[in-house]
């Protein structure tokens, strides 16, 4: 399959903190991890995304059962980072991801 185009998720500097809930990821992406980084195949799409290290983990937690409060709440731990900037950037990349249609619809 020839790929029309290549997405890169990284957190933006802009806040947009929402009421995210219980993110999921789609099931039929087929997704590898290269050098740290999530790199993820959207064949329906035909694209390829490539999360950076704080996307990677944020997807990794994407499984229905964590809020992304929860979700920040592991990125506070990890980086050391007060809890608003910790869940505006969890709020920021999920929305991203919901827009790029990585996530389920309806989980949001």
């Amino acid at each position: 399959m020839e790929t029309k185009r290549a997405e890169s998720l990284q957190i933006a500097n802009a806040s947009s903190r929402t009421s995210l809930l219980y993110p999921k990821r789609r099931t039929d992406l087929n997704v590898r991890v290269v050098d740290g980084e999530t790199v993820i195949l959207d064949r329906m799409g035909e694209v390829i995304h490539c999360c950076n290290q704080t996307a990677t983990i944020i997807w990794d937690q994407c499984n229905g059962e964590k809020a992304a409060e929860e979700i920040a709440k592991i990125l506070e731990e990890r980086f050391d980072v007060e809890t608003g900037v910790a869940l505006d950037d969890v709020c920021r990349c999920l929305k991203q991801m919901q827009a790029l249609n990585l996530l389920e619809s309806g989980e949001m």
